[in-house]
């Protein structure tokens, strides 16, 4: 149901990108740029979450434009369970599972314990526009320019400003720190520290040796895209930053892999109250903040689905699927609230 690096190594490592490689460590980059960036995201929409699934939930549309003039879709969210609003949290979404609705739970969750949720789609991401993503720098800027959206909203503007991000979103959210001195606080799930570290540590596991010679020339691709974005990390970002930092990864996370940011925040900044760290054993990357039934659930479902999807079913043998099979009642209820308890906590604590 996702698009990831690891996906894309672990097919690739026997077979194309392994032999154009070994002929040209350009053409193997070209392929990795190709494959994982110049491509639209759509989320599969039976399976999205609906403001209806949740009670109380409301939202608003928002359009807002980016570096290039590509319009974004984001929708500014309120819950009618909430007597008052105490911040606004800007959500930045994950790379290969579609746009912001995959964390409607998460939105939900917040909005119901006294905060405005703004989430968007990235650029090449559903509702907004874009051929593809370009590359992991393009997540920060997309933020960069929905941070200054969400200042120019006055009914919200006298809000302190906090950020939540999983896997490309926590990458995102956290690098747009050494732009946005004014955020509060920052919530990164299984997040990294830059765009090609993970690309090294996931080369380095699925094909060791190769990431001598692909890693320079994706730098130069960042380069050329980003300028002196290719060069921001999390790291950096965080020493220029006042921000308070809640950082939360699993060990046995096999797309962004603890070492590629958690491991070297922590090794770092460990004794520094301004951040706070959670890591667990075996969460899983995409399944991190659900409950140990959400994540049973969700693996098991996901493997059925991909199962299902081998025999090349039609639109409506796939809908007809998700009637009979998906559990809505578990799957609209896999959020881990003991976790969400803490976040909220840790936002209050630190506006």
């Amino acid at each position: 149901m996702k698009t990831d690096p690891r996906d894309f190594f672990a097919d690739m490592g026997s077979n194309a990108l392994k032999a154009a490689l070994a002929i040209s460590p350009l053409v193997a980059s070209q392929i990795v740029i190709q494959k994982l960036f110049n491509k639209r995201i759509q989320t599969y929409q039976p399976l999205w979450y609906q403001v209806s699934d949740f009670d109380g939930l409301e939202r608003k549309k928002h359009v807002f434009t980016s570096n290039k003039g590509q319009k974004l879709t984001g929708y500014l969210y309120s819950s009618r369970l909430s007597k008052k609003q105490v911040g606004i949290v800007i959500v930045a979404h994950g790379f290969g599972g579609g746009g912001q609705t995959t964390y409607m739970d998460c939105i939900n969750y917040l909005c119901a314990h006294e905060f405005y949720v703004f989430a968007y789609d990235a650029t090449g991401n559903d509702e907004s526009e874009g051929n593809g993503i370009i590359g992991f720098p393009q997540g920060v800027i997309d933020l960069h320019y929905a941070i200054n959206y969400v200042h120019k909203l006055k009914e919200y503007n006298d809000l302190p400003i906090m950020l939540f991000g999983h896997s490309w979103g926590a990458y995102s959210v956290s690098n747009v720190l050494y732009y946005h001195p004014e955020v509060k606080a920052v919530v990164a799930l299984s997040g990294f520290n830059q765009s090609t570290g993970l690309f090294q540590a996931q080369a380095n596991r699925y094909m060791p040796g190769s990431e001598g010679g692909l890693i320079p020339y994706l730098e130069d691709y960042e380069k050329q895209h980003f300028d002196k974005l290719a060069n921001t990390t999390a790291m950096r970002a965080f020493a220029k930053s006042q921000s308070a930092v809640y950082v939360i990864h699993s060990k046995d996370d096999n797309v962004v892999p603890f070492e590629a940011g958690f491991q070297m925040y922590f090794d770092e900044y460990k004794g520094d109250p301004r951040f706070k760290f959670e890591s667990y054993n075996y969460r899983g990357h995409g399944t991190i903040y659900y409950t140990e039934q959400g994540k049973e659930y969700t693996e098991k479902f996901d493997k059925e689905w991909k199962s299902f999807l081998r025999n090349k079913p039609n639109e409506q043998q796939k809908i007809e699927y998700i009637n009979n099979n998906l559990n809505r009642e578990i799957w609209n209820n896999r959020l881990d609230q003991n976790l969400f308890s803490r976040i909220v906590d840790f936002y209050k604590q630190n506006i």
